[in-house]
């Protein structure tokens, strides 16, 4: 009798209780969209559009497109390759890297209207989890290198990746 319990116990846990793991050629395929307040990515301290693609069962790419003006036109694109080192892809914490283009001006910091060409290396680490059904929240910061590609300067900055901590709100396609 009590065996008859145990299995009972064990099946219902299995059935209804446990989450079901998948292999790296059957996780789910997801699919977001939603806005990332990322300066450090896209140069730029405004949110942009971001596209979160679940490649494998641990990785996920997140890209980032933003055109703050038209007249003088400047953008930002920029994507990063995130692995969830613990966790899943529900919720847990990630690490990975990328690699951001965009178009600046100093306009607004001198009487010159100049626009530079930057390429910005960054290297991540952040968490990431469902705030409520189908809406997916990611937090984002590392170290990030900037090359102004027309006037041969370099930046670095270590910490978040904006004043909102990198932060993405998307919602599940």
């Amino acid at each position: 009798m009590r065996l008859l319990i145990v299995s009972a116990l064990v099946l219902a846990g299995y059935t209804y209780g446990a989450t079901r793991t998948y292999t790296s050629y059957e996780a789910p395929k997801k699919t977001y969209l939603g806005f990332a307040a990322d300066s450090a990515v896209t140069g730029y301290p405004l949110p942009a559009a971001s596209l979160l693609l679940g490649v494998a069962e641990n990785l996920n790419i997140q890209t980032y497109f933003l055109i703050p003006t038209i007249d003088p036109f400047l953008f930002a694109i920029a994507g990063n390759a995130k692995f969830t080192i613990f966790g899943n892809q529900q919720a847990g914490f990630h690490v990975g890297g990328g690699l951001g283009f965009s178009l600046i001006s100093a306009a607004a910091l001198s009487a010159t209207d100049t626009r530079d060409l930057v390429l910005r290396f960054n290297g991540i680490a952040g968490a990431h989890f469902y705030l409520v059904s189908r809406v997916y929240v990611v937090v984002d910061g590392g170290l990030t290198m900037a090359l102004n590609i027309d006037n041969s300067d370099a930046d670095m900055t270590l910490g978040s990746n904006s004043g909102l901590l990198g932060l993405s709100v998307l919602y599940e396609l």
